[in-house]
């Protein structure tokens, strides 16, 4: 992962799932931030609070690296549930009441 503040090397799964949520954020016009484990320098594995959505810039790059890929399967359900609590700021559908204020109601009825 990568975005304005670093790079991040993180496990195919999260990436995908930070992608996701950052579509359907933007789709919303939102932001939100994502918390990601991510392999450090020295090996061990820390975390990263990521602003995604909206205007945001956070790109899912492939690299290849020796040893294991970080596999973080609560992350990956977090980020996941943080994109199902979306809920779309759209147009809603016009009420019966709001129909009934518009010219040819029976036509709806």
């Amino acid at each position: 992962m990568t975005n304005g503040t670093g790079t991040y090397l993180t496990g195919d799964r999260i990436a995908d799932a930070v992608v996701r949520l950052g579509i359907a954020l933007s789709n919303e016009q939102r932001v939100d931030v994502v918390e990601i484990p991510y392999r450090a320098a020295h090996g061990g594995i820390e975390q990263a609070m990521l602003t995604i959505g909206w205007q945001t810039r956070v790109n899912a790059e492939t690299h290849s690296t020796a040893g294991d890929e970080l596999v973080d399967h609560r992350a990956v359900q977090a980020i996941v549930a943080q994109a199902h609590r979306l809920v779309p700021h759209g147009d809603t559908p016009m009420s019966r009441d709001e129909v009934g204020h518009t010219q040819g109601y029976d036509d709806f009825a």
